[in-house]
């Protein structure tokens, strides 16, 4: 059963993806000003790597160190570096679907402490209280101001 959608969850995921996004975009659009890149799935996984790799083998010049290829081809090596780094520290998999932020209560204590719990929030909620501060705090944080009114703490929940 489901008992909370965590929003802020879903936006920082999506945050993240775009993240991801521009940063190998951004990275694509260096490496094609010296390179063609062949094989996307090859360049995602390393497109430092793939871009230098390519970048010697096309000069012929595969043993040159990377600070001369930078010299001499104007690379901005440190950038991509640092999008490199960037790029691997966002855990977020580009390819993968958007997943569930469905929280869901997983036995029957935890569906029948929801189900009691919403009524409660109902009733509040059709009261409209002011102190809801103090009213959270008398029910234990079992149920809290979501700022449209009382629902049901999934955290409470899910400790059950």
């Amino acid at each position: 059963m489901k008992i909370y959608y965590d929003k802020q969850a879903e936006q920082l995921f999506k945050l993240k993806l775009k993240q991801k996004k521009n940063t190998l975009n951004e990275a694509v659009k260096i490496a094609s000003e010296f390179i063609k890149i062949e094989s996307m799935e090859e360049f995602n996984k390393d497109f430092f790597k793939y871009t230098i790799t390519n970048l010697k083998l096309k000069l012929g010049l595969p043993h040159i160190n990377n600070n001369k290829l930078a010299e001499l081809t104007e690379l901005p090596i440190t950038r991509l570096q640092i999008l490199q780094t960037n790029f691997n520290r966002n855990k977020i998999d580009i390819e993968a679907q958007l997943p569930d932020f469905g929280i869901y209560a997983t036995n029957e204590i935890q569906i029948n402490t929801f189900k009691n719990l919403q009524l409660l929030c109902d009733q509040l909620n059709k009261w409209n209280p002011t102190n809801t501060f103090q009213i959270e705090i008398a029910f234990s944080n079992k149920i809290i101001n979501s700022g449209s009114g009382f629902i049901p703490s999934y955290h409470y929940i899910k400790s059950l």
